[in-house]
């Protein structure tokens, strides 16, 4: 998936691995991957999250026009029709492709933000004439993939946390 960054974005990359090698492939490892991940997903529960609900719209607004009609298998239709709207009602219902897209452009955007952050402070680094660039680099760094880290941990936990477990009987 991996996206390449616009012409300006690129070479101010090509600046900071050419100076920090290291720790531009240690972000782009757990930002540009992780980013690309949430790309996928998001964009894969937008599709279900609109074709169910599209479909669900569909398939309800025909059920009144189905029972006005006369024509032999009326009922079959009827109830095959009622019997989707209520599958994907419970499929929606089950999978939250509304909630997982929202966390997932969340986490996207999220990370965009700590890149650009991270992009900054290399930029500021390396203009810096300071004798401890490296562990101004190294620290930046450091701190940008701890966040990304606690970052996924909140997403997990986000995620988690709406789905409704069955609970034990009394």
């Amino acid at each position: 998936m991996n996206h390449e960054p616009p012409p300006a974005l690129a070479e101010l990359d090509e600046v900071i691995s050419a100076r920090f090698p290291e720790y531009a492939a240690l972000v782009n490892q757990a930002l540009q991957a992780n980013r690309d991940r949430c790309t996928v997903f998001a964009r894969r529960h937008r599709r279900w999250f609109r074709l169910t609900g599209v479909a669900m719209i569909v398939f309800s607004v025909s059920l009144p026009a189905l029972t006005a009609a006369s024509f032999s298998g009326r009922d079959t239709a009827i109830s095959v029709l009622a019997v989707a709207v209520a599958g994907l009602s419970g499929l929606r219902a089950f999978y939250q492709w509304d909630q997982s897209w929202q966390l997932y452009r969340s986490q996207e955007i999220a990370l965009a933000a700590l890149q650009t952050r991270w992009r900054m402070g290399m930029m500021r680094v390396i203009k810096s004439a300071s004798p401890d660039t490296d562990d101004q680099a190294y620290n930046l760094t450091t701190d940008i993939i701890r966040e990304a880290q606690d970052s996924g941990r909140a997403e997990l936990s986000d995620f988690f946390s709406a789905i409704a477990w069955p609970q034990r009987g009394a």
